[in-house]
């Protein structure tokens, strides 16, 4: 998928432009540029990845 890094192009740029946005609602990124950058570094460093990873890890434990 987009977050383990398998999935690129059009279906990760579309993913990287939404996360922008959502940044910079959340006063994360001061304009979309920004937004794109973090986006991009969260995912080319595998922390989108790992963040995932420790949400379902939390969620099983709390059953």
């Amino acid at each position: 998928g987009i977050l383990s890094g398998q999935v690129k192009g059009a279906k990760r740029d579309l993913a990287v432009v939404n996360a922008a946005g959502g940044f910079v609602v959340a006063g994360l990124a001061r304009d979309l540029g920004d937004g794109i950058a973090l986006a991009r570094a969260q995912l080319d460093s595998r922390r989108a990845w790992e963040k995932l990873h420790a949400m379902q890890d939390y969620s099983a434990s709390s059953r």
